[in-house]
């Protein structure tokens, strides 16, 4: 497998600022057919035949461009909710409980990874027009934004009460006579507590999930939701998120076939650093409490005495943040006028 050159910074390309609070995934379900096995399937309590129509907010967007065919898509993500019995009156919550949301480009749907970066992605998107039977993307942005590259100033912007975006942009380059690794410096997590620096012939996770087979640019952007200041000498730390990274190796020359939660930290305008989000089994002493069923039971059969094979599936799993990412990239703060 040919390797590839350090991640770059790269200038983050110039287009209108999102509101994300103002923006929305909106879809209609296909009419309900009940499951051959399981009474709740997708958690729906309804009655068969009937739909339903979901709305969320978006709150971060990730840009992947190749860089050699200019192709590009643009993926986001949407607003969490925990799992849930749709629609009901009473026992409205699913115990064990889980986080669902959602991540899609314009023309599918995109697993979201429980699992560290450095094992392979298991699925691929979803289209779009094969999950629901109608959905709208609406992305609204603001009428003007100014571009901040000065401590000063987004320390001002930040005293100000300005509504703030981060912008996060880095390269990607392949070089197949290059020796080392995908450049990923100083990433550590949970592959084997990989080491400080990635060497050359590592096969750290730091390799796996930024590197693909041409020339990419990554650029993510979210809402400064959390920011440190320090007026007196103009220092800043943005620490916020959710942000969304993508699995570079699943790119298929349209389209990216995984991504990463993660948050986000930058202290300045050339570097960033993530922390992504991954599942782990709980400890046996608190399963009893932690995978016991309360009210409906998610997994309950219709017929109990015909269990499927390998009944039943694993319960949902604890979600930590472990595994760490750097980059060397281009950040920008955009803002704009707090008004209304």
């Amino acid at each position: 497998m040919a390797r590839y050159a350090n991640a770059t910074k790269t200038k983050p390309k110039t287009r209108p600022m999102i509101a994300f609070h103002r923006s929305s995934f909106h879809w209609k379900s296909s009419p309900w057919k009940p499951d051959p096995v399981y009474k709740y399937t997708g958690g729906f309590v309804g009655v068969p035949g009937q739909a339903y129509q979901v709305r969320f907010h978006l709150e971060a967007a990730c840009t992947v461009e190749d860089l050699d065919s200019g192709h590009r898509t643009e993926i986001y993500l949407g607003a969490p909710c925990r799992t849930e019995y749709t629609i009901a009156r009473r026992n409205l919550f699913q115990i064990p409980s889980d986080e669902w949301r959602m991540a899609f480009s314009r023309s599918q749907s995109i697993p979201i990874s429980r699992r560290p970066s450095n094992e392979a992605a298991e699925y691929r998107g979803t289209p779009l027009e094969k999950q629901f039977q109608a959905h709208e993307i609406d992305i609204r942005q603001y009428d003007s934004e100014e571009t901040l590259t000065d401590a000063r100033a987004v320390v001002d912007a930040t005293i100000n009460r300005d509504l703030m975006n981060g912008r996060i942009a880095w390269t990607v380059c392949h070089d197949p006579d290059q020796p080392g690794l995908a450049g990923q410096t100083g990433q550590t997590g949970q592959a084997g507590q990989a080491s400080q620096t990635v060497q050359a012939g590592q096969a750290d996770q730091a390799d796996r999930a930024d590197r693909a087979d041409r020339n990419m640019q990554v650029t993510l952007e979210f809402p400064v939701d959390l920011i440190n200041i320090n007026e007196e000498d103009a220092e800043f730390q943005v620490c916020t998120g959710p942000v969304i990274l993508p699995d570079l190796e699943t790119w298929d020359g349209r389209e990216v076939h995984r991504v990463f939660l993660a948050d986000a930290a930058i202290s300045g305008f050339d570097h960033a650093e993530f922390i992504l989000r991954r599942e782990i089994e709980a400890a046996e002493r608190e399963k009893h409490w932690y995978e016991a069923p309360r009210g409906r039971d998610r997994l309950e059969l219709n017929d109990p005495d015909n269990p499927p094979p390998d009944y039943p599936p694993r319960r949902p799993r604890p979600l930590v943040y472990n595994e760490t990412w750097e980059r060397e990239s281009e950040n920008v703060i955009l803002k704009t006028k707090n008004e209304g």
